[in-house]
């Protein structure tokens, strides 16, 4: 196994839309399997949760759900939207 570094954090999206995140992950490769190992402290996140930082990260399928429950919850007065109108 190879240390990559440089590595400032990694995401794992699951099919519930959490996400686990990593920041400051140790990241290692071998270079024969394309695998990867990632250690460190892990937390898990609603992709809302940390949404601003991860948007270029989400896929289409992603991005149309979140975009749909930051509208609504907007609608309701109970979440800001994604951009600060400034």
């Amino acid at each position: 196994m190879n240390v990559v570094p440089g590595i400032d954090e990694v995401n794992l999206f699951k099919d519930d839309d959490t996400v686990i995140h990593f920041s400051n992950p140790k990241v290692q490769m071998s270079n024969g399997t394309n695998t990867f190992v990632v250690s460190g402290n892990a937390e898990t996140k609603s992709i809302a949760d940390i949404a601003p930082s991860i948007l270029k990260q989400l896929n289409q399928e992603q991005l149309a759900k979140l975009l749909a429950q930051q509208q609504s919850a907007a609608a309701e007065g109970n979440m800001p939207g994604l951009v600060d109108d400034e």
